[in-house]
């Protein structure tokens, strides 16, 4: 099963912190997307992916899913994603989430980032 490694993952709550307070953030039916904003730290290369998933989506069964689906979208999205830019992700699932397809979700994801990378 794949998995994202330790250096594609937001990992610290100050990380996510800060990525919630100073970033953009895009809206669907199925999540929230921020994006760190510019200035922000870039310790490594390539985008880094945090999630929230709360209790409203569901038991932890659909709440496991729903991070399935959006680790394997970011997964497939992530070459796509500018390199230099700043590159903190941080994706919050919201209760239409636990409906949603895995491709509604892709889409979503999809939706989310071509709104912030051409703002």
């Amino acid at each position: 099963m794949y998995s994202l490694p330790k250096s594609a993952r937001v990992r610290r709550s100050a990380e996510f912190r800060h990525t919630l307070d100073q970033g953009k953030k895009a809206v669907s039916r199925e999540i929230v997307v921020f994006r760190g904003e510019p200035g922000a730290p870039l310790p490594t290369p390539g985008a880094r992916l945090g999630l929230i998933v709360s209790k409203k989506v569901g038991n932890a069964v659909i709440r496991n899913r729903v991070k399935r689906q959006v680790r394997e979208a970011f997964r497939l999205l992530r070459p796509e994603l500018p390199a230099n830019a700043p590159n903190d992700l941080v994706v919050i699932a919201r209760p239409d989430a636990a409906k949603a397809s895995s491709a509604e979700i892709a889409r979503s994801l999809s939706y989310c980032l071509r709104r912030l990378l051409t703002t």
